[in-house]
């Protein structure tokens, strides 16, 4: 299975727990290293999508960071960026121009 790209690799030895220790050769603690899977993962899916949180844990992600917005009504959502077109070739799709739109996010119009 390819590793996963784009991912943020981070050492806990700095202080945070993951874990038991173990001890290098030298005697010194040496704690595992996480993989966090970077809006999921991204170098194989659509970053903050259910399909890219789900490939991340399945590659072996130990922990995969999301971006979460509170609606209105304090439900939480996974969202980055409202305009696809940087993760997508949506563009280059006629046949999906009519689904075009205009929203307001944050009292901002955002196409």
């Amino acid at each position: 299975m390819a590793p996963l790209a784009a991912t943020t690799v981070v050492s806990t030895a700095s202080g945070a727990s993951a874990g038991a220790a173990s001890a290098d050769s030298g005697g010194n603690r040496c704690r595992p290293t996480l993989v966090i899977g970077y809006r999921g993962a991204s170098g194989y899916r659509p970053e903050h999508t259910l399909a890219s949180y789900e490939l991340a844990a399945r590659l072996g992600a130990d922990f995969v960071e999301p971006d979460l917005v509170p609606t209105r009504d304090g439900v939480l959502l996974c969202r980055h960026e409202p305009e696809i077109g940087g993760t997508t070739n949506v563009a280059d799709h006629p046949e999906f121009a009519s689904r075009r739109v205009t929203k307001m996010l944050d009292g901002v119009p955002a196409a």
